[in-house]
């Protein structure tokens, strides 16, 4: 079965979270590096330990100089005035008034769901982050915040266009979080890593910047929030997602419905082998005319080209954004470019697609047509489903170190020593210990050399040829060889399979998430919500802005 996609429109408070966590986290971590052995023989695997992590030592920078500037500075600033202090107090005052606030009830789903507005502040804080790129209750972001936007029904605050998001959001997230509850669903242990590993990167974040923790998590998602109400509230994003992947994966489809799905959208699950040359944005109406009947004369694709280059688009602009370097002549070039193979019906416009895969397309058909940067004139050959099929792999990559031969040599020998190391126990642990400790490809290194889902023409040739040879059978485990100019190198690989065809893992992707949203706008329909303005007018507001209606808020 293929591997199905979990993509949602509707979860957009989770797609935030998830890009904040990654923005965090990227602070706290630092990229390791390995060089390749320098013995030019296939050692054991202790051997290659001991060989391998002698010349992987990175070079540590020395310790930042203290700001001893900064602190002399400090020291010699004049003591707080009077004013200054009222000002302080002021704020401090401020910050208590809406700390009492940030736990009042802003929102009621269903009658019997509270959200304090804490709560709120969290999701519209990662909201505001991805707007923004600073702290949502800063003095700056306050500032941001009261900037207008254009809207539909005229100018409105930022505030108040997040509110709006916000409620238009939570409300379904709650009703599901209510259905992950009542099902009492729960978290994996991988779900309380992430939510661990946020806090620790906070944590992080905030001691490396000399910040009291607290202080911290407010100057983010707003007064009153602490570390138990954080884990809190990623913990119920987490539940949310983790229901909604349980939903989205329960649902299954015969390969009758797949294929009624192919019949009814086949531009989106389709190969098509056509032609396409863009015509001169010079020709009037009339031309074009001209020239649409004069291509529907040719059934040939040599002389739909021929014929189509007396319209064609010369004009330096055009030639240049194709690539175009006078190395041959024009028409050649334009010829070469515009034969299009085995290409994916998903990637072209609409209008393109459904027309190269109509029903009653025949072989040397043509027509012109209009998009936003021209017109194009397309000339038929075939179409068919799009049977190839995405694969899954994990591999070890060693890179050449230099150009000279014995460089080659040396990555030889440390690949064989690995692949060597690997046969001592043949197993897809093993291989993921080794790719961790020897690999130099940082992209899939800390998962043990994984790529899943790899589309055909994704990888360098010999990589994909022993992937998709006839024979190969999961578990396989081969070395190949790529000398080429952005890098080269020895891929050691362990093939783990291929997905379904393309086709039927699209159409079943699609018919999955036309189910979901389906179930969410149901959710969201069904969600009774009671809005309490009195204490959500204060969504987003930090201690930096007049309170004084707060203040009566928290009184009544």
């Amino acid at each position: 079965m293929p591997r199905a996609k979990y993509k949602l429109t509707n979860l957009l408070l989770l797609v935030l979270l998830l890009a904040f966590i990654c923005v965090i986290s990227i602070l706290s971590l630092q990229a390791e590096e390995a060089s390749a052995p320098e013995e030019t023989s296939a050692p054991a695997e202790a051997e290659i330990n001991s060989e391998v992590e002698e010349t992987a030592e990175v070079a540590e920078e020395s310790a930042a100089e203290e700001n001893t500037d900064a602190e002399t500075n400090a020291e010699e600033e004049a003591e707080p005035s009077d004013t200054v202090e009222s000002e302080d107090a002021d704020t401090s005052e401020q910050l208590e008034t809406l700390r009492k606030l940030a736990l009042e009830d802003a929102l009621i789903v269903n009658g019997d769901q509270h959200v304090s507005l804490a709560e709120l502040n969290f999701h519209a804080a990662l909201l505001f982050q991805q707007l923004a790129q600073v702290p949502a209750f800063s003095p700056d972001a306050q500032e941001y915040l009261d900037i207008e936007l254009p809207a539909e029904e005229g100018d409105k605050p930022m505030r108040q266009v997040i509110r709006d998001l916000v409620l238009q959001e939570l409300p379904g997230k709650y009703s599901v979080i209510a259905l992950a509850q009542a099902s009492d669903h729960q978290l994996s242990d991988d779900d309380q890593l992430v939510i661990n590993n946020f806090i620790s990167s906070l944590k992080d974040n905030a001691a490396a910047q000399s910040i009291d923790f607290t202080e911290f998590l407010e100057g983010h998602f707003g007064p009153g929030i602490t570390e138990d109400l954080l884990r809190e509230f990623v913990t119920s994003d987490l539940l949310e997602s983790s229901y909604l992947a349980e939903k989205y994966h329960s649902y299954n489809y015969s390969d009758e419905e797949l294929e009624q799905e192919f019949q009814a959208h086949p531009e989106k699950y389709s190969l098509v082998d056509y032609w396409e040359i863009k015509l001169d944005p010079e020709l009037t109406d009339t031309e074009i005319v001209s020239a649409t009947q004069a291509l529907s004369e040719q059934k040939e694709a040599a002389d739909f080209a021929k014929t189509a280059m007396q319209y064609a688009d010369k004009t330096p602009d055009f030639l240049a954004q194709i690539g175009y370097d006078n190395s041959v002549e024009i028409e050649d070039f334009i010829t070469e470019q515009a034969q299009k193979e085995k290409f994916a019906s998903s990637s072209l416009d609409e209008t393109s697609a459904s027309w190269l895969v109509s029903a009653d397309r025949q072989e040397g058909d043509s027509t012109v047509i209009q998009r936003e940067n021209g017109n194009y004139a397309l000339f038929f050959v075939s179409s068919a489903k799009d049977e190839r099929q995405n694969y899954n792999s994990r591999h070890i990559l060693v890179n050449y170190k230099g150009s000279r031969e014995e460089d080659k040599t040396i990555t030889l020998a440390t690949i064989e020593a690995i692949e060597a190391a690997y046969k001592q126990d043949p197993t897809e642990e093993h291989f993921i210990e080794l790719a961790q400790k020897y690999s130099d490809d940082s992209g899939s290194k800390q998962q043990g050399g994984l790529y899943e889902d790899i589309s055909q023409g994704s990888f360098v040739p010999p990589y994909e040829e022993f992937c998709l040879a006839p024979d190969r059978q999961e578990g396989d485990v081969g070395l190949v060889n790529y000398e080429g100019t952005n890098y080269s190198g020895y891929h050691l690989i362990f093939f783990k399979g291929l997905e379904e065809a393309n086709w039927k893992r699209q159409s079943d992707q699609s018919l999955r998430q036309a189910d979901q949203a389906a179930f969410l706008d149901q959710i969201k329909a069904e969600s009774q919500t009671e809005v309490v303005d009195s204490v959500l007018d204060y969504l987003l507001v930090g201690p930096a802005t007049p309170t004084a209606a707060a203040e009566e808020a928290v009184e009544q």
